[in-house]
């Protein structure tokens, strides 16, 4: 480890789940902002399929982390 001091220590190995992702495909999020129909300015971002196709349909999932009283960060 780069940097290990004495109170830096491997906690647990990861290299099952390392090897598990390189054997799959991932699309990285799509940033971008709106405005609504009320003037308030909103960010978003969205991670569409493996493969995509732009003439086909898919389900959405909507994940707000933004409710009331918490906050949150990606």
């Amino acid at each position: 480890m780069v940097g290990a001091g004495p109170e830096d220590r491997t906690l647990e190995g990861n290299a099952s789940v390392t090897n598990w992702l390189t054997t799959h495909a991932y699309s990285p999020a799509e940033i971008f902002s709106f405005t609504t129909s009320d003037g308030v300015h909103i960010d978003a971002n969205m991670v569409k399929p493996v493969p995509f196709d732009p003439n086909k349909r898919y389900p959405v999932i909507f994940d707000v982390y933004g409710r009331p009283g918490s906050q949150a960060g990606l």
